[in-house]
């Protein structure tokens, strides 16, 4: 479904997003909203250091950040940073973030 021509990461999923430009990838498109920081001109991607201290999570297994939105109700390893299991996320909670997803376009 996507590809970057850069780095050559290949993802399947509609709802994942991928940064042009520090070629970092992202479950949700939320979450790649957030790693985008500052206004006009002096707008950028945040560091590592500033996504983690903003409470977003890289899981190293699928090999994209998440928000503080997904992690929420999900048992995830702070030791080794790694999510466990996404299937506490509730079914309700999944179609809500879509939606709003939706209107932010």
């Amino acid at each position: 479904m996507g590809y970057c021509r850069e780095c050559e990461k290949r993802w399947m999923s509609k709802s994942e997003c991928h940064c042009s430009g520090c070629h970092k990838h992202f479950k949700s498109e939320y979450a790649f909203n957030k790693h985008r920081t500052g206004a006009g001109r002096f707008r950028r991607c945040m560091t590592t250091a500033e996504m983690e201290q903003a409470g977003m999570l890289l899981d190293t297994g699928k090999g994209y950040w998440i928000s503080e939105r997904m992690r929420e109700g999900v048992e995830y390893s702070t030791e080794q940073a790694i999510l466990l299991s996404v299937s506490e996320i509730s079914r309700d909670e999944i179609e809500k973030t879509m939606f709003i997803s939706t209107l932010e376009r």
